[in-house]
């Protein structure tokens, strides 16, 4: 089976792995291929692929989502569907069949001292050596880039996938023999660490859980990610060092979220916005908005203690603006935005808050007595995709080391500081 090493080199996607001929069940019937394998599709979907000596042998898939089927064996006790069936030259038939569930276990899960994941579209290490570290509950997470993640990185257009390894991710656990299912709650978990620190989705899979030297289970197949893409956010170079601290909070937070996970849906739109910023600079805003609008209200309802009745009547440009003095913002949004403040001089009654809440609702109800265009629509998404990281790292606690987006010239690092709460 493929190692989570062997993810380091390109050809991985062209890997094929034999298999036993283990025999298939569907209903009733059951059937023995002449050969069986394993392998990843482009987009990283795990798919096994069987061969069967006679073709009437499909005559068991001809509907082939109509019930799933299961192979007799303890190596793999999941699910699957039969995705294709098809004669192939010499009148043999093939079928290829995807996991229900994915990733799928393959092996008897038994106790393991460390677990291993690929990364998928992970962060920029900026070629740290010791890679990004945390601490949560769980245990100690280390995220360590490939070598070659470093040419995707620089080179991005010169690859033609948008799903690339581009590190591993290990655990070592406080609490050893959790099943199967706990450790992909803790790598999921850190999937959200690492899409928060990218801007876009970053998946996880291909997990390795080992006792020693030796393999004790694996889980094949990804969780879903974005594009290969990097927008620049609130993590740089110059916020390496500190990263764990953030890490720390952010994945803590997560293990404890509340049952409206504030955090997670905010991500969610916060990741809509940034890969729709390269297409639609308006839904990147209405996207990014969304975000705002849970954070906010999840702060003034259950940190500044609103009432329902108060959180309905006011709008919300009122309450980003309470929610902004209530974590003690110590900074205007506008103040990197100079093309936006000279629009605003000719509202009086407008600041950055305002404006923001206005411009979204002239894009979703076509309102055209409040419009920004151009180089106010950019300023303006920076600096509501600000607010999201500023809110979001108020609600997990963090107060170390940010990159200021909003700034749109000037020298690398210079926008660096710590996170503008008083």
């Amino acid at each position: 089976m493929l190692t989570v090493d062997d993810f380091a080199i390109p050809e991985v996607r062209k890997a094929k792995i034999n298999l036993p001929n283990w025999e298939i069940r569907r209903g009733q019937h059951t059937l023995t291929p002449a050969s069986m394998s394993f392998r990843y599709h482009d987009d990283f979907s795990p798919r096994l692929h069987c061969e069967f000596s006679d073709f009437h042998a499909l005559d068991i898939f001809n509907d082939v989502f109509d019930g799933a089927i299961k192979f007799s064996t303890n190596e793999l006790t999941e699910e699957f569907l039969c995705f294709k069936a098809r004669l192939s030259l010499g009148s043999n038939g093939q079928a290829e069949f995807g996991p229900m569930r994915e990733p799928f276990l393959y092996g008897e899960v038994s106790s393991y001292s460390q677990a291993r994941c690929v990364v998928v579209n992970g962060p920029n290490t900026f070629f740290e050596k010791p890679g990004l570290s945390w601490e949560s509950s769980a245990g100690r997470f280390v995220y360590k880039a490939f070598d070659q993640a470093r040419d995707y990185f620089e080179n991005k257009k010169a690859y033609a996938y948008d799903r690339i390894p581009t590190g591993v991710l290990s655990l070592t656990p406080v609490t050893e023999g959790e099943d199967d299912k706990a450790l992909w709650k803790h790598f999921h978990r850190a999937a959200k660490v690492l899409s928060f620190t990218t801007g876009g989705g970053v998946a996880v899979g291909h997990v390795e859980a080992t006792n020693g030297d030796d393999v004790a289970f694996r889980m094949l197949g990804f969780s879903r990610c974005d594009g290969f893409f990097q927008p620049n956010n609130w993590f740089d170079l110059e916020v390496v060092n500190g990263f764990s601290s953030f890490a720390g909070a952010f994945h803590r937070y997560l293990e404890d979220e509340p049952s409206t996970r504030p955090l997670t849906y905010s991500l969610d739109f916060y990741r809509a916005s940034n890969a729709a910023r390269s297409t639609s600079l308006e839904l990147a805003i209405v996207a990014s908005y969304s975000s705002l609008e849970i954070l906010v209200h999840f702060i003034l309802r259950e940190k500044a203690g609103w009432s329902k009745d108060l959180l309905n009547k006011n709008a919300f440009s009122d309450k980003l603006r309470a929610a902004a003095a209530f974590i003690h913002l110590a900074v205007d949004p506008l103040e990197h935005a100079s093309n936006t403040q000279a629009k605003l001089k000719s509202f009086s009654d407008k600041d950055g808050y305002a404006a923001l809440a206005e411009c979204r609702n002239s894009i979703v109800h076509s309102d055209k007595s409040f419009r920004l265009t151009g180089i106010e629509l950019e300023e303006t998404w920076r600096m509501s995709q600000w607010l999201v990281e500023i809110f979001s790292f108020f609600v997990v606690g963090y107060r170390g080391l940010m990159a200021d987006r909003r700034r749109m010239s000037g020298w690398r690092g210079e926008g660096t500081g710590l996170v503008p709460l008083r």
